[in-house]
């Protein structure tokens, strides 16, 4: 029996890291540098007010298949001590224990949506305004959606816990391998660590690999969605043949970078589905999806305007629908 509680540990690291492999998700590799710029420039006028939500504020949808549980898993790079910063990566992250079923939704940093409170805004934002309820509250408004719990994981933390894996073996092309090594580190001041190989089971640091899962100057934000997903299956399955010392070290670690409105019970729960989920086979939805969004600025700031309506009937039949 004693390798039941390892699989379960495993699995749990492993949703608890699930953000290490959906960073940074923009819909279009035009957006230029200045509209980043200015964007960081606006930071500063965010944390003036904040925008207070209760849990019985986040404006739930109703009559949804209660079978399915969605989560929203963020991730954020925070600049200002003892402030949220924005959410440069948001998931659901939708479960449904009787079919034994997973299903990831990315939703796009750049979408300009309504937002309580503060008026519209990147949506990445509203973690900044009012921390993960009003993120919350604005995934559920614009979305129909009916989220309730969180998980908010400090980007920052994901190469330190790599590391303590002992780094990951990843597939990657010659192209791949020149673009990581033009790529720079989380302070962009210097290069990462050069990247040596390519091909089968090149073995990538933390620093690497959260370069590889950023990875899209040498295609696009398709090919790099890819690319996160191989990093998420990497860093479950080398937890899976950690022993339970060294993961219930690596979940104390781990849990150091994590926020959540879930208890320890719900985590173990969650991860006791995974482990009968294929990891190789978890449907995943982009919103706004191709063809139900335009782009363009909103003053200085490159943004999605999405068609909600549309955006809104696809997430629900992708969560929902027969399958």
């Amino acid at each position: 029996m004693k390798h039941i509680p390892v699989r379960v540990l495993a699995l749990t690291l492993a949703l608890m890291l699930a953000l290490g492999a959906a960073l940074a998700d923009s819909a279009d590799s035009q957006r230029v540098e200045e509209a980043l710029q200015e964007e960081e420039k606006d930071l500063s006028i965010y944390y003036e007010e904040k925008v207070t939500i209760d849990s019985d504020e986040l404006a739930a949808a109703e009559g949804l298949d209660g079978g399915w549980r969605n989560i929203l898993l963020a991730g954020s790079d925070t600049r200002v001590a003892g402030n949220y910063g924005r959410t440069d990566a948001m998931v659901i992250l939708s479960l449904n224990a009787m079919k034994k079923q997973v299903k990831l939704t990315s939703i796009m940093r750049d979408i300009w949506t309504p937002m309580h409170g503060r008026g519209p805004q990147k949506i990445c934002a509203a973690n900044v305004f009012g921390g993960p309820a009003l993120a919350m509250r604005t995934v559920n408004e614009n979305f129909g959606m009916n989220i309730t719990d969180y998980v908010l994981v400090d980007m920052g933390g994901i190469e330190s816990v790599i590391d303590l894996l002992g780094g990951l073996e990843l597939d990657i092309t010659e192209q791949e391998m020149w673009g990581l090594n033009a790529s720079y580190n989380r302070d962009a001041t210097a290069l990462i660590e050069p990247v040596t190989g390519w091909g089968e089971g090149v073995h990538l640091t933390g620093e690497q690999a959260l370069a590889y899962a950023r990875l899209r100057s040498i295609d696009n934000d398709y090919q790099r969605t890819g690319r996160q997903r191989a990093v998420l299956v990497a860093i479950a399955r080398k937890a899976l043949t950690a022993g339970s010392a060294e993961l219930l070290g690596l979940i104390r670690e781990c849990m150091t970078y994590v926020e959540t409105d879930l208890s320890m019970t719900d985590v173990i729960q969650l991860a006791m589905l995974a482990a009968q989920v294929d990891l190789d086979n978890i449907e995943q939805l982009r919103i706004p999806a191709e063809g139900a969004y335009t782009t363009g600025y909103e003053g200085k700031l490159w943004v999605m305007w999405p068609d909600f309506a549309v955006n809104t009937k696809l997430l629900h039949d992708f969560i929902y629908g027969e399958n």
